[in-house]
């Protein structure tokens, strides 16, 4: 809920402050020179800005349009959404029924043959959740393609990739290409039932990538009273085991905040992503 408000919020609020600020730069201009406010606004740097910034603004909205897609449900906390449109690799879409109100973003998973690819949505929170329950057969997206920190992986030779739950997905976008570039690489992935929750497919795919993957199955350590993985330790082990050159962590921001701390405090050149909302 806090999130839909913000988000609400910043984007109302920036469609009225422009418009605000056009209404004003209108008045002062008209107030300065009201027989030629054309030849008056071009001389003034506000419009320039101003433009500028509304360009940027309408700009993602000319690329809205429908993403069809085929549900598939892996689990009541996890669902795989494959579409056919032909996206470049490394790559996430943001997504939304609603396309007013609120956006949300996943990284695309392409398709080993042919063109497509998938986006997989993990239960985090009430969009997600419906999301799960109710599929739907389209959702719009609308701007440009981007990308996330892992693609950096590109940079080293060797490294060990640490995610957690479906994390795996954004990291599924880009280590199953990684390695025909000339990267090896090494999967930790934390998650309670893998197989259950994400089905066989991913499980196999994280295998494709890394037969030896450190898949750490959450709930059965819960079970058996071992508590919670030390991904740090673990991340630190397997980094010095294979001589990686780096460590990339995609997971929650404190997981992944603690993880790179612990990572950087030992000499480890490690990554995260950040969030700055």
């Amino acid at each position: 809920m806090s999130h839909n408000t913000f988000e609400n919020f910043h984007r109302w609020g920036g469609w009225f402050a422009l418009a605000l600020f056009w209404v004003e730069l209108l008045l002062f201009a008209h107030a300065q020179n009201p027989s030629s406010l054309g030849h008056t606004l071009l001389k003034f740097p506000a419009f320039w800005f101003q433009l500028i910034s509304t360009i940027h603004a309408i700009l993602p909205w000319f690329r809205l349009h429908k993403l069809r897609v085929i549900p598939e449900k892996h689990s009541n906390h996890a669902i795989r959404l494959h579409f056919k449109e032909n996206i470049s690799l490394f790559v996430g879409l943001r997504i939304s029924h609603s396309p007013l109100r609120e956006w949300h973003s996943f990284a695309c998973i392409p398709v080993r043959e042919g063109t497509g690819g998938s986006l997989l949505i993990s239960n985090a929170g009430d969009w997600t959740r419906d999301t799960i329950d109710n599929p739907r057969p389209y959702y719009w997206i609308k701007g440009i393609p981007v990308t996330g920190v892992l693609p950096m992986a590109r940079l080293f030779k060797k490294v060990i990739v640490v995610t957690t739950g479906s994390g795996i997905g954004p990291c599924l976008g880009v280590i199953q290409d990684v390695p025909l570039m000339g990267t090896k690489i090494r999967v930790i992935w934390s998650t309670p039932s893998p197989l259950e929750t994400y089905g066989w497919d991913i499980c196999q795919a994280v295998r494709n990538v890394d037969s030896r993957a450190v898949i750490i199955d959450t709930r059965q350590m819960k079970k058996d009273g071992r508590g919670r993985p030390d991904l740090t330790r673990i991340a630190w082990e397997l980094y010095k085991s294979e001589e990686a050159e780096a460590v990339f962590v995609i997971s929650n921001p404190k997981v992944t905040r603690k993880v790179v701390y612990g990572l950087e405090s030992r000499g480890v050149p490690a990554f995260g992503p950040i969030w700055d909302s």
